[in-house]
């Protein structure tokens, strides 16, 4: 592709983000004969930003050099006030206390990465590639009365990382991929420094955690013909000090953050795509994940089950118009952590339709309409990914979009 004629090339991107978020709850739980009222009102203020900075540099012979940095800074302030009251079995108020104590004490983390990429094509049916990051990362709270942090509290981590990966093209219809990397992930604020309720139940943070470290494989084929594609993956993924939200014995409702010492994921995927005439295809796919502690030889906690994704598609000539029909379709998740909760098999089906009005209107910019109605039949199910114990996934929805392009 001419590689060594390429001009150098520069890119520069920045941003900045803001959110105000209010949390209000009144909790009632019954206590034997007391019953314990609490109303929470917390206030958080989250505000991040960052750059990243990207060349393409002149290399000899058919070599494609990419260097960059990346930077970026985050900081959450969080006020809470909780007023707890007891009441006897007559409703009387026997008790009451106010708590100013913030989930979070105020915090920050700055994150900074250096990295270079080689592509490499040494025959026209080999393409190489590989590249070499460095990582730190700096955390800071301050020491807030009530929270895990007494005493102000800084966390550095730093790591190297890499991959090499090759797709190998031995005919035009064929293709074999494989990746070796070496990946690395810092604790989020939350996981350090949050403890207090949430959506999930009532979470634990733990300052002292461990960044996690990987070695990933995995390898891909795909064989393509002019109606028919089909790829099949594999993966084997082990996790040094994988971070993990575990539920605590003596409170299922209670989750802390912990660090597994050796975790290894593996699974595959197997998918299908099949186009039949006037405008109809499908597509199908099924995938598995396994999850194990390699010191204790228990399962991991939030392993998806075996799940299968279906979709037929009808597309109307010029693409003026579209419609679907797709299902979910995932079995019984029995093979569970400690204190984790059995999750049931369960099948949901969505319909979605698209119209492009920019050829309907002869427009001169695209503008498409989207309606999509998810979980058809309003199947009370709860996925086995999400924390919520206490509530189902959402029922049947209708989602109304608008959707264009700016050149």
């Amino acid at each position: 592709r001419g590689l060594q004629k390429t001009k150098p090339a520069f890119f520069l991107k920045s941003y900045y983000q803001r959110g105000e978020r209010q949390f209000d709850a009144l909790l009632k739980v019954p206590q034997g004969a007391l019953r314990v009222e609490q109303l929470l009102v917390a206030q958080r203020d989250i505000r991040s930003h960052g750059l990243q900075l990207q060349g393409n540099l002149l290399a000899p012979g058919p070599h494609f050099l990419t260097a960059g940095l990346d930077y970026f800074h985050n900081f959450d302030d969080t006020r809470r006030t909780a007023e707890r009251k007891i009441f006897n079995a007559d409703n009387v108020l026997v008790k009451e206390a106010v708590d100013y104590a913030p989930p979070t004490p105020v915090s920050d983390r700055l994150g900074l990465g250096v990295f270079l990429t080689d592509e490499y094509e040494p025959f026209s049916f080999l393409s190489l590639t590989g590249g070499v990051r460095l990582d730190y990362l700096c955390s800071t709270a301050e020491g807030t009365a009530g929270t895990l942090v007494q005493e102000n509290i800084t966390k550095n981590d730093h790591s190297a990382s890499g991959n090499f990966g090759a797709l190998f093209r031995p005919t035009k219809n064929f293709r074999v991929t494989v990746n070796i990397g070496r990946a690395f992930k810092g604790p989020s604020l939350q996981e350090r420094f949050f403890k207090g309720t949430g959506q999930v139940g009532y979470i634990i943070g733990n300052p002292d955690l461990e960044p996690e470290s990987s070695f990933n494989v995995d390898l891909g084929l795909r064989w393509h013909m002019r109606r028919l594609q089909c790829e099949i993956s594999v993966f084997r993924n082990q996790i040094d000090d994988l971070i993990t939200l575990s539920r605590l014995a003596v409170n299922p409702d209670t989750l802390r953050y912990e660090n597994i010492g050796r975790a290894l994921l593996y699974g595959g995927e197997i998918g299908f795509r099949v186009a039949f005439d006037y405008g109809f295809s499908g597509t199908a796919n099924l995938s598995y994940t396994r999850g194990e502690d390699r010191t204790t030889g228990a399962p991991l906690p939030q392993i998806p089950p075996l799940e299968s994704r279906i979709t037929l598609r009808y597309e109307a000539r010029k693409k003026l118009w579209w419609s679907q029909v797709s299902a979910r379709v995932t079995d019984d998740q029995e093979r569970l952590a400690q204190n984790e909760l059995r999750t049931p098999g369960f099948a949901v089906f969505d319909l979605g339709a698209g119209i492009s009005l920019q050829r309907v209107f002869n427009l001169l910019w695209p503008l498409n309409f989207t309606v999509h109605i998810k979980n058809l039949a309003d199947r009370s199910y709860r996925d086995h990914l999400s924390t919520v114990t206490w509530w189902d996934a959402p029922g049947r929805s209708v989602i109304v979009s608008m959707e264009t392009e700016f050149k």
